[in-house]
């Protein structure tokens, strides 16, 4: 019996410390501009509870950043599913580097919750997008901005089976009809200051419209 005893324990710590910590990674908004305030998403799970964030640090430094998540999961042995949103705040366009690391400290220590060690980390990129404004599809895997520097309408993401895009002024007015050709681009220089509403037309007719942001 204690034989037994003795391998669903050992078995149970080699679960509980190969196990990963960090299932996944995500920002939101899911394509952030200039004027958004980018939030990383960590989902985590732990081997027991609770397991809520006791606190975190970040650092912005060049195009790097460093996310530091602390928690001090408590005596049950249960499986517990946390999420931690960590707020960066508006970040100048450009990719960072992004790396999060999830550290543990121990309940039941003499000084509960002081030392924390470092148990799984992960990384994602985080780009954050030219542009004056940045209107999502519906399905939140496509975007369309207008790049103040080149003056081109740009369509990043899930783009492949956009064909068309129309533009219209406040007025109603068609201002602008092009084919989407081999390009995520169309060269707009002539567009003047103001909001228009676009209307992106798929090969199979889908039509997905929104508003977008010109400025000078």
């Amino acid at each position: 019996m204690k034989n037994g005893l003795l391998i669903f324990l050992l078995i149970f710590w080699q679960l509980s410390s190969t196990a990963q910590t960090i299932q996944n990674i995500s920002i939101s908004p899911t394509f952030p501009g200039p004027t958004d305030s980018v939030k990383v998403i960590v989902d985590l799970v732990f081997t027991s509870g609770s397991c809520d964030l006791q606190f975190e640090n970040h650092t912005v430094s060049n195009d790097s950043i460093k996310i530091n998540l602390f928690h001090c999961p408590g005596a049950l042995t249960v499986i517990c599913n946390t999420t931690d949103s960590i707020n960066l705040g508006l970040l100048p366009p450009g990719t960072y580097y992004t790396e999060v690391t999830v550290h543990t400290s121990s309940w039941s220590s003499p000084d509960p919750c002081s030392v924390f060690n470092p148990i799984d980390s992960g990384e994602i990129q985080v780009t954050i997008l030219p542009g004056s404004e940045i209107s999502e599809f519906p399905t939140g895997k496509a975007f369309i901005y207008f790049d103040l520097k080149s003056q081109d309408l740009v369509l990043e993401g899930n783009f492949n089976s956009v064909k068309q895009i129309t533009l219209y002024n406040s007025f109603g007015q068609i201002v602008l009809k092009r084919e989407f050709d081999h390009s995520n681009r169309i060269s707009v220089p002539e567009l003047s200051k103001g909001i228009y509403l676009y209307q992106l037309k798929s090969s199979d007719k889908k039509i997905v419209s929104g508003k977008i942001l010109v400025k000078d």
